[in-house]
């Protein structure tokens, strides 16, 4: 095909041309987002995580069965509820779907405190206890993070004084009537 029949071949089809050419600009026009939708589309939203490792001092109990009433306690109950206090979200509910009282041993653990997403996953094989906390803020997850993981230490802390206490005044009280017996036989 040379130079001469190509201007032949417009020259005849120029219409079909030209229709061809405004059909493509109209769809073109049609399918182009707006400024707007364009804005919205290029926003991203950002999840951060905050991931801590609780790792039990080599006194206590390591097992994934003390490992697994760790978790459990950072999920359910009191602990959560007074960290969702702390931080202003009110009550704390457990997330939907999940139902409260089913058997999740050797299984991550997860809850809701607020807008974070938490997850506890006891690690049996190191002892430790891995807290993974999900919110669009950095400062809210981590602090969530860390307050649940405080919130933990010091339960475990309060339950191993009482037994202190209790194991001492026993033995004190122990110690007492020996005492007095010696004295006695004296």
């Amino acid at each position: 095909m040379g130079v001469a029949e190509l201007l032949w071949t417009l020259r005849r089809r120029w219409r079909i041309i030209a229709l061809m050419l405004a059909v493509a600009l109209a769809i073109g026009w049609a399918t182009v987002p707006s400024e707007e939708e364009a804005r919205a589309s290029s926003r991203k939203e950002f999840v951060y995580e905050a991931e801590l490792f609780l790792l039990a001092p080599s006194a206590a109990p390591r097992d994934r069965q003390s490992l697994d009433r760790y978790a459990l306690l950072m999920t359910k109950g009191d602990i959560p509820e007074s960290v969702a206090a702390e931080i202003g979200e009110g009550e704390w509910k457990p997330p939907p779907g999940v139902d409260v009282a089913e058997d999740t041993r050797n299984a991550a653990r997860r809850t809701r405190i607020g807008g974070t997403q938490v997850i506890v996953d006891p690690e049996g094989t190191v002892g430790g206890l891995p807290v993974t906390a999900i919110d669009g803020d950095s400062k809210r997850a981590e602090e969530v993070a860390v307050r649940l993981a405080r919130a933990l230490l010091d339960r475990l802390e309060a339950e191993n004084q009482a037994e202190y206490d209790f194991v001492y005044a026993k033995l004190d009280q122990e110690r007492g009537d020996r005492q007095g017996e010696v004295e006695d036989a004296l």
